[in-house]
């Protein structure tokens, strides 16, 4: 794997709430980060079991195709289950004003978490997880402080994103503008800037290395066969048009 996936630094344990897992543009995203190991994504059953109630009920998927995406979720992150028994025991009232968050936030406990994701933020300002250090962000937050830590290699799987889409085709910028309206308008934009700056970057490398072949030196580029029969065929047409050069007339005639 790209050295540019591979970061130096202790990977998170983030848990992700439904509300940031739907629509499928930031999923996406987050999931393909994960698979970078730009951080580790944790979850637990309850809460593959909410979002396909959430993804059904909104007609995003049917039964069926929900169930398929969760057992997909369940083999290739298999690492990030949470096992109930680390969890199920912390289940409080105090822990939640939603009692279908309760679960979530003993499991962040349980799972030695260090991110929760969610929109709902107040639902989600428990002491016991200050006291645990869990910091509570959205994915618009969280993805602009990987974006400034990580710039290269959030940058490479944005882009990798984008391009794995083909059905229709999405270019990164085009996603940018999704994932705005998904929510993460802060991230998107760095996202753009970025976009920006390497399109840049490529510019000036391609003239760099245009000027530093110098006047002097020759240019070693294949010759183009077109040009080439191009300059024949008008060097014949110069020789066939020059006027030919009249014969002097012998004197007596």
């Amino acid at each position: 794997m790209n050295q540019s996936h591979e970061p130096s630094h202790h990977v998170e344990r983030v848990f992700i709430d439904t509300n940031e897992l739907f629509p499928f543009t930031v999923m996406d995203v987050l999931l393909t980060l994960c698979e970078n190991r730009l951080f580790r994504w944790v979850w637990t059953d309850e809460l593959l079991a909410e979002w396909e109630d959430v993804i059904v009920r909104e007609h995003q998927r049917s039964p069926e195709s929900a169930r398929s995406i969760t057992a997909a979720v369940r083999v290739h992150f298999s690492a990030g289950r949470i096992d109930p028994a680390d969890y199920r025991d912390r289940i409080t009232d105090d822990l939640s004003p939603d009692p279908g968050d309760r679960a979530h936030v003993a499991a962040c406990l349980g799972g030695h978490v260090n991110v929760l994701l969610t929109r709902n933020v107040k639902d989600y300002r428990s002491a016991a997880l200050v006291q645990h250090g869990v910091r509570v962000l959205t994915a618009d937050d969280y993805l602009r402080a990987l974006e400034q830590r990580h710039p290269i290699a959030v940058l490479g799987s944005f882009i990798a994103t984008a391009n794995a889409r083909k059905r229709p085709p999405v270019t990164p910028h085009e996603l940018a503008d999704r994932i705005a309206a998904a929510g993460a308008a802060e991230f998107a934009n760095r996202i753009r800037e970025s976009c920006r700056c390497q399109m840049v970057l490529r510019t000036v490398a391609r003239r760099d290395s245009r000027s530093s072949r110098g006047p002097g030196r020759p240019d070693f580029r294949r010759p183009n066969p077109r040009r080439s029969q191009f300059r024949r065929s008008q060097f014949r047409r110069s020789q066939l048009c020059r006027p030919r050069p009249r014969r002097p007339r012998p004197r007596g005639q």
